[in-house]
């Protein structure tokens, strides 16, 4: 990445948080469930077509399947609306939630949600958000016990894998 380019990438990242801290607080906020991404280290999230899968069985527009509501909290940490579940700002101004292992940042935009709102009460939608998380949920389980058996295969080793 040439110089200009990497400026022109820090100025846009900036613009992005920069509107997130503008949001008032429990202000709503969308974000598409595309720059929602899994962290994992054993688990091959991106191989598993989660989306697709439940975004098929509901009847709601597509513009609304392919989002997440939040109200922002204060700025290190906002709630997805119809789970409650809770991202806090990490290190790299990303948005962490722990329980899913899922994160998301305003690299590209920062959108606030002013006209869907109405759709995070129908039971389709609370249906369609609750299979997604369940389902990262899962995954998150599983990296973490697949994370769990490598360190205890490094420690049988004697193999420091610890941060120093």
């Amino acid at each position: 990445m040439e110089k200009n380019e990497y400026k022109e990438y820090l100025a846009k990242r900036a613009r992005g948080i920069r509107k997130y801290m503008e949001c008032e607080d429990f202000g709503v906020f969308r974000k598409v469930i595309a720059d929602i991404k899994p962290d994992y280290e054993f688990v091959k999230a991106d191989a598993i077509r989660i989306n697709d899968e439940f975004r098929s069985h509901v009847t709601l527009p597509s513009h609304i399947r392919n989002s997440l509501y939040f109200n922002k909290i204060n700025e290190d940490a906002c709630r997805e609306i119809t789970t409650g579940r809770i991202f806090y700002r990490t290190y790299n101004d990303s948005f962490y939630n722990e329980e899913s292992g899922l994160h998301f940042n305003f690299y590209n935009y920062f959108e606030k949600g002013v006209a869907f709102e109405e759709y995070v009460i129908l039971p389709e939608y609370k249906e369609m958000v609750r299979d997604y998380f369940d389902s990262y949920i899962a995954l998150k389980r599983e990296d973490d016990i697949q994370k769990s058996k490598a360190q205890y295969l490094l420690l049988k080793k004697g193999i420091d894998f610890t941060k120093k």
